[in-house]
């Protein structure tokens, strides 16, 4: 006996498009006396090449390649902001770095870190043996080799173990510092630069220590000495001028460093010493009038913040300058002035310039004053809306340049206009008029309506025919910024 299944069209729904599959599926049973089993095929007619397929006690074939995939290990290395150097003996010129950071992976393993430090910062003990790594309890979680051989000092970090996720770590490394033209200590992985460090600055109070200390050891060396001849007074001299040589030599480095560099935009130092960070923080408009008109005051403010890595670098001279927002003015004359601090030093100047229509902020030294960049400031200016870009009322953009990473921002700018709303009328004839046009403008300051009702009164003379065609239109008008209609849409 043989029974048929008729053409069945299966179609995806899931995917991009339909797919169809035809299949016809043919069953057959024989009697048991022939001794044959029962057996069941299927026959493809897909687009695949026609193969048969005995699923009675087909098997299964067993898989005998490694199907394992090799699961890629990526440690990523980054220290915290937090990182500090400690004046741990002075006498001994020794300075302690506490240095914190954080290992994200991508699995759980126990590889090597690496990372490398400039010799601005020498670790005391750099020799083969390993220290110890601890986490932010000060418990052992590994432990790492110095390798001060090359031209940076290579640090290994072998952790217990590194758990998919973030590694907290700390290190405390004692060593001195060798200060000269860099004022900073500098991080590398791969030769690509994580992290900077500033040099601590060498305080006053401590040179004046360490140069009475050299004093009074040298007068009571003399002391002690009934012979002292001409030569070790000469060389016992030389001692007590030793911190005083000392300091006049950092600051000819300093100052060394400054001159070979001339002063100029501070973009780049943003970019090699505070990648990531912006000098504009935030910027604010307040309209007078508010809502704003196209003639209103705009008191223009931005904000700036500039980190401690990068202010190490600045130059006398340095500055910032950007376009103006697309859509804003500077007028005439163009305002200007100068920054100060809370102690009424000025640290810098600005100007917004109505002939080239960009802000500049500039970075000076004050005479008889340090150069000292500030960590934050603002600058404002009254502006105005510039009407070579803005050609109508309504909404419109101000568009700040790349560089700030401020979004566009959009406002309403109204229309002047003394009434709202207006009405004029005609006849459709000059004699004998059998109907009466009237145009009723309305909303012509831009306000925002919600569900406005419109109600008008006719007088006893006319007749309103609301099944005429088009008794009542509705347009959409275009108007000045004094609120004249120009058009309807």
């Amino acid at each position: 006996m043989k029974r048929w299944v008729s053409t069945v069209m299966l179609l995806s729904l899931l995917g991009s498009f339909a797919a169809p599959i035809v299949a016809t599926a043919v069953e057959t049973t024989e009697s048991t006396a022939s001794g044959a089993s029962e057996s069941t095929t299927i026959n493809s007619l897909s687009s695949d090449p026609q193969q048969t397929v005995p699923t009675e006690s087909a098997p299964i074939p067993e898989k005998t390649e490694d199907t394992k995939e090799s699961v890629e290990i990526k440690n990523s290395l980054q220290f915290d902001k937090t990182s500090e150097f400690v004046d741990k003996d002075l006498s001994k010129d020794q300075t302690e770095l506490n240095l914190v950071g954080t290992v994200n992976s991508s699995v759980e393993n126990n590889q090597p870190v690496i990372f490398e430090m400039t010799k601005s910062f020498t670790v005391k003990d750099n020799e083969a043996d390993e220290k110890i790594i601890l986490n932010e309890t000060n418990e052992t979680i590994g432990k790492y080799t110095v390798d001060a051989t090359g031209e940076r000092t290579k640090y290994t970090l072998n952790f217990n173990k590194l758990v998919k996720g973030d590694t907290r770590f700390k290190l405390i490394l004692l060593g001195t510092i060798t200060r000269g033209p860099d004022q900073t200590v500098d991080f590398y992985q791969a030769d690509q630069k994580l992290f900077q460090l500033a040099v601590p600055k060498l305080k006053e109070s401590e040179e004046s220590s360490s140069m009475s200390e050299s004093e009074t050891t040298a007068t009571t060396d003399s002391a002690k000495s009934s012979t002292t001849d001409n030569s070790k007074k000469t060389t016992e001299t030389s001692k007590e001028n030793e911190p005083t040589k000392k300091k006049n030599t950092i600051k000819a480095k300093a100052n060394e460093q400054k001159a070979r560099r001339a002063a100029g935009p501070i973009d780049d130092l943003f970019t090699q010493f505070a990648p990531g960070d912006n000098f504009v923080s935030d910027s604010s408009l307040d309209f007078d009038p508010d809502p704003p008109t196209i003639n209103s005051v705009i008191d223009f403010k931005l904000n700036f913040v500039i980190p401690e890595s990068v202010r190490t670098e600045m130059v006398p001279g340095d500055y910032y300058e950007m376009d103006f927002p697309q859509g804003l003015a500077i007028g005439t004359p163009s305002p200007s002035g100068n920054l100060t601090d809370n102690d009424g030093t000025i640290y810098g100047t600005y100007i917004f310039d109505a002939t080239t229509q960009k802000l500049r902020i500039t970075f000076t030294q004050q005479d008889g004053k340090d150069f000292l960049p500030p960590e934050n400031g603002s600058v404002t200016a009254d502006v105005h809306f510039d009407t070579k870009k803005i050609m109508q009322p309504g909404q419109t953009s101000i568009v700040y340049p790349t560089k700030t990473n401020i979004p566009p921002l959009t406002i309403k700018i109204k229309p002047t206009v003394g009434s709202s709303i207006s009405k004029a009328g005609h006849t459709d004839t000059p004699n004998n008029p059998n109907k009466v046009i009237w145009n009723v403008d309305f909303n012509k300051d831009f306000s925002e309506l919600t569900n406005p009702l419109l109600t008008e009164h006719f007088p006893d003379q006319v007749t309103f025919n609301k099944e005429e065609t088009g008794a009542v239109t509705i347009y959409p008008l275009n108007v000045d910024f004094n609120g004249n209609v120009i058009d309807t849409g």
